[in-house]
């Protein structure tokens, strides 16, 4: 099941021009950002 969260319209263009420029559908953008997100905050120090 997928979480209904609210994303403010500055990041969701943010990363719809990251989809644009990467040739990927939204959704592979959205998912390889948080996932990019995710393996950065379990490696900070």
């Amino acid at each position: 099941m997928r979480p209904n969260v609210d994303i403010s319209w500055s990041i969701h263009g943010r990363v719809k021009d990251f989809a644009d420029d990467n040739d990927v559908s939204l959704t592979e953008a959205y998912e390889q950002l948080l996932d990019a997100g995710l393996v950065s905050l379990e490696h900070r120090e």
